[in-house]
């Protein structure tokens, strides 16, 4: 089966490559691991994001793709459902325990139509699903979708973790200040002399933390 070419507006991830003299320069592709134990839907789905700008790494078994995403998380999986030995339910549930991958959006792959399956795999962690037979604008259009919340996600994590520094960092200059203010409050009411106030105040810093 042919597919046409098409095109996605953007199949950049957040990570940027390195040139030569390691400065930041474009970002490099997103990494898409697509697991299916078909070698055809392999090729058919390489295909597609290929032409649409991903960087693809195929896997034919569960194990296989659960081992390279632990080594190597890429930035978004296609996991077919029905394979032998570990199944893509199996596979999901592992990188959902692991912290390495658990961020990681999971979009399956299924000939599957009943709802208790589709359930069971968003139980599982899955961000969606795409039925066989693909159609490439679909699955364009739900890898791009998935990969931009994801980096929307990651992007607000990254600010938040930020936020909170400076955060910690001001309520800790505030309780430094608060207290040098209440020293020298001591200082007024005892009439402390100048060698005496060093000494007082040296004590009270010392306590902060």
């Amino acid at each position: 089966m042919r597919t046409p070419p098409y095109a996605a507006p953007s199949a950049d991830s957040d990570r940027e490559t390195p040139d030569a003299a390691g400065q930041a320069t474009v970002p490099a592709p997103a990494s898409i691991l697509v697991v299916d134990d078909s070698p055809e839907n392999l090729r058919v789905l390489s295909a597609v994001l290929e032409r649409a700008g991903y960087r693809v790494r195929p896997a034919i078994r569960g194990d296989v793709a659960l081992r390279a995403a632990q080594t190597s998380p890429p930035d978004l999986i296609l996991l077919d459902i029905r394979m032998p030995g570990m199944d893509g339910f199996e596979v999901c549930t592992r990188l959902q325990e692991d912290p390495r991958t658990r961020d990681i959006p999971v979009i399956f792959l299924s000939a599957l139509t009943e709802t208790g399956d589709k359930v069971r795999g968003l139980a599982a962690g899955a961000v969606d699903y795409l039925t066989k037979p693909f159609e490439p604008p679909e699955v364009i259009a739900r890898v791009r979708t998935h990969l931009e919340l994801s980096q929307a996600r990651r992007r607000l994590r990254e600010a938040n973790d930020v936020l909170e520094v400076r955060v910690a960092a001001r309520t800790e200059a505030l309780a430094r200040k608060a207290a040098h203010d209440r020293a020298l409050g001591d200082v007024f009411a005892l009439g402390l002399k100048p060698l005496a106030l060093t000494d007082y105040l040296e004590r009270v810093l010392d306590r902060l933390p």
